[in-house]
């Protein structure tokens, strides 16, 4: 996953690293000497655990252990991150019986994230990873992500894991340990961090769903500061289960003020441009669904457009947008013609977006192009520029088994897509000016499944959304 790796040990002194510290109530597990050592735990029935408290770690961070051995029946190997040095509390992923299990732990007492994650199959030398990155906590096996959730509960601590048997001690054996900053860096972009962090209100869960803040808007630069003064930075973001869209407003890119209610209540996904004095505003009540129109001059106060009036359909049955129809971003407004891109998905594959052109005379009426889809197996983002005539865009891209990251394409009218860093999109557009965008927040999918026994200390399962910022190196 390309994180700053910040401790490691693979016990090759014969014993635990100075770094570690016992978990709260447990003791630390045993190093067995061998080829290689590796760590067990000290006795069957009771849990042993450890985290690492050498330095102050990040908040957003990583624990990662390579098994030697995980046997299936009454073997737990536990991962542990912003876990506290005061109590039995912080974030856990269970590996158990071909299962994986989120918890959110708070003195001893565990609540389980989400759905069990079954179908997994373990290996000597898998490489596996719990990782809390803003609200969000994720589970890798072998850099895929198996499970995630989101929850705000711990927002600091120390990454460890931990190992639990009922039978034979060596059932569950671990070859290797490494802590890291989960601030990802590739050699290109450089995460800056969480700017917009989900809040309670944004985290209430509905059911076994629950969506934090996402889906954030273009970002304008401009005065008319409804919230701080001066010139400031200015999105519209998504919230919770209710799909309310607030805004927000910084004088840096980093340090965000939202508003406390919401600007526009009901609605979801928005996408926005503004010409002259007036801010279009693109969203819809659910997703998938119809596209509508909003319009304001100061960016709180709306005004629906229509009555109703949708911008945007669905496709009719059997074409590439019959169903999944979701945010119609406008990208630009070029010789008095609007370019916009929009997602849409086939009911033979609900699951496997594909990104439209339209384009509009003002904003309204919207006209499908005749050859779309211009990309497939891709969905819209708002994270497109024009850099000296030529369009570059990022957008999600659907990968089976590796959730579903940011995917930088080129030439969608001509090129089939490429799955490379770095690779640029034009998206069929003349080549004049386009207002600056985002990318936004990734997707994936857990496979449900009845719960597990539980030892001793608690398991996690979690998923929540925010917003955060990148740079160009």
């Amino acid at each position: 996953m390309n994180n700053q790796l910040l401790a490691s040990d693979n016990f090759i002194s014969g014993s635990l690293a100075a770094g570690w510290a016992a978990m709260y109530g447990l003791s630390e597990g045993t190093v067995i000497s061998g080829s290689p050592n590796v760590v067990e735990p000290g006795a069957t029935g009771a849990n042993y655990g450890q985290i690492w408290t050498g330095f102050t770690w990040p908040d957003d961070q990583s624990s990662e252990v390579t098994t030697n051995t995980v046997k299936d029946s009454g073997t737990y190997t536990i991962l542990n991150v912003r876990w506290q040095t005061g109590s039995a509390s912080g974030y856990q992923a269970n590996l158990y019986n071909g299962a994986a299990y989120l918890y959110v732990v708070t003195s001893g007492s565990s609540v389980q994230l989400g759905s069990t994650v079954t179908g997994l199959t373990f290996s000597a030398g898998d490489v596996w990873c719990l990782q809390a990155a803003g609200a969000c906590i994720s589970l890798y096996q072998n850099w895929n992500r198996v499970a995630y959730w989101y929850d705000a509960t711990y927002t600091s601590g120390s990454p460890g894991f931990q190992q639990y048997v009922t039978t034979t001690t060596s059932n569950t054996k671990v070859l290797s340990w490494r802590g890291y900053s989960a601030v990802q860096q590739d050699g290109i972009w450089q995460k800056q961090g969480i700017v917009i962090a989900a809040n309670a209100t944004d985290l209430t869960p509905f059911g076994s769903e629950v969506f934090g803040a996402f889906q954030n808007t273009a970002i304008l630069y401009e005065g008319n500061a409804q919230l701080l003064s001066g010139t400031v930075y200015k999105t519209w973001f998504t919230s919770g289960v209710d799909a309310n869209i607030y805004y927000a407003e910084s004088l840096d890119g980093i340090n965000w003020t939202r508003s406390l209610s919401p600007v526009i209540s009901g609605w979801s996904n928005p996408a926005i441009i503004k010409v002259g004095s007036v801010y279009y505003l693109y969203a819809q009540v659910k997703f998938p669904g119809t596209i509508y129109l909003f319009t304001s001059t100061d960016g709180i106060n709306w005004a629906k457009y229509g009555s109703p009036t949708p911008m945007l359909s669905e496709g009719s049955a059997g074409s590439w947008d019959e169903t999944g129809l979701f945010l119609l971003v406008p990208v630009a407004i070029i010789s008095g013609t609007w370019y916009g891109l929009y997602t849409g998905a086939s009911v033979s594959s609900p699951s496997l977006y594909s990104i439209g052109l339209a384009t509009s005379p003002d904003g309204k009426a919207w006209t499908k192009y005749a050859g779309n889809p211009v990309l497939t197996n891709v969905t819209s983002s708002q994270a497109i520029v024009n850099v000296n005539g030529t369009w570059y865009a990022w957008f999600y891209s659907n990968q089976p088994g590796q959730g579903n990251p940011i995917a930088p394409y080129q030439d969608p009218l001509t090129h089939p897509p490429e799955y490379s860093a770095g690779v640029t999109a034009r998206v069929g557009m003349p080549r004049t000016g386009l207002q600056k965008q985002r990318p936004n927040r990734q997707t994936e999918r857990l496979t449900p499944s009845s719960s597990e026994p539980i030892p001793s200390q608690p398991i996690q399962k979690q998923r929540s959304k925010t917003t955060s910022l990148a740079k160009l190196n």
